[in-house]
């Protein structure tokens, strides 16, 4: 329970590997956060969708032993809701949960946006499980990417794992010396070449996990490692390339950079930012950007004071 502040607002950011759920206070301070897993929604469903963030929303109201009469608001950025039905139909689900109206459910790209600019110009590039660049500019919106995980999402998680399993595999066929890659997956995960097609097609293997060894490998000059590294950050150059002839803008503009592969810092993320500040003279990355769990918690304040 609050004791200064009773009325709080929730914000959550519900992405393909975790779920971040921050409580703040009227003054915006932050009272509480905890992470939770989650589901991507494209993937999952509503209804199964749905019982996991009710689960997730239940234990964050247990755990901090809050009262549900002084929430004034709760908004919730959600990977795999584009669609306005869809982000409907969560937030009467979520309603009848929590039995409150003051309910808001948006794209984790919204929230993200909003945490950093707060509604203003700007960009944000969220590189996490998936990628997407995400704009608005003088109130239009602008999208690059975020087509999932089949069609696009190039330089995320999921895309270097993806990258590396296929670099392991043709190992494999060649029955040469394995790379330091191929043996660090061995290491780490237990990937071998009898269990690899159980483990990716039958497990639900966690790929997007693979980045981190990646990046490992690469530091240590693996040149399968290094390849990927450099691919992949072209391909997500060659996206903020056409964000910005679409978008036409040549003023000063800040870009968020976002999402658990780019926001921590690794050889991956330090190549990205040096090529940005090298190419993209107008463009300014921002510093100590609110997250986008709070980015939420915000918009219920704004949308429900």
């Amino acid at each position: 329970m609050i004791k200064k502040s009773p009325k709080f607002y929730i914000g959550i950011d519900s992405g393909g590997t975790k779920c971040d759920i921050i409580l703040i206070n009227s003054h915006l301070n932050i009272i509480k956060s905890e992470t939770f897993s989650s589901l991507h929604f494209s993937q999952s469903g509503l209804e199964k969708t749905t019982r996991k963030i009710k689960r997730n929303i239940s234990k964050f109201i247990k755990n901090n032993k809050l009262n549900s009469n002084n929430l004034r608001g709760l908004c919730i950025g959600m990977t795999g809701v584009r669609r306005k039905k869809d982000r409907e139909d969560l937030k009467i689900k979520l309603m009848e949960f929590i039995n409150h109206k003051n309910v808001i459910v948006e794209t984790d790209t919204k929230i993200a946006h909003f945490g950093a600019f707060k509604g203003k110009n700007g960009i944000v590039f969220i590189i996490g499980t998936g990628s997407i660049l995400y704009g608005i500019i003088n109130k239009k919106v602008y999208r690059v990417g975020g087509w999932g995980k089949l069609l696009g999402d190039y330089g995320s998680g999921y895309h270097i794992g993806q990258e590396a399993l296929k670099e392991v595999v043709k190992e494999y066929d060649n029955r040469k010396e394995f790379s330091l890659l191929t043996k660090a997956l061995k290491k780490e995960f237990d990937i071998t070449h009898s269990n690899i097609i159980q483990k990716i097609y039958h497990e639900k293997f966690p790929v997007q996990n693979v980045a981190k060894i990646v990046f490992e490998c690469a530091k240590a000059n693996d040149s399968k490692s290094l390849k990927i590294i450099n691919e992949s950050a072209e391909k997500l150059c060659e996206q903020l390339n056409g964000f910005m002839k679409l978008c036409k803008w040549k003023k000063k503009l800040g870009i968020a950079l976002t999402g658990s592969i780019i926001e921590n810092e690794n050889i991956f993320s330090n190549k990205l930012k040096l090529y940005i500040r090298d190419n993209f003279s107008n463009l300014e990355i921002l510093k100590n950007v609110n997250s986008p769990a709070f980015g939420a918690a915000l918009m219920a304040k704004k949308n429900f004071k």
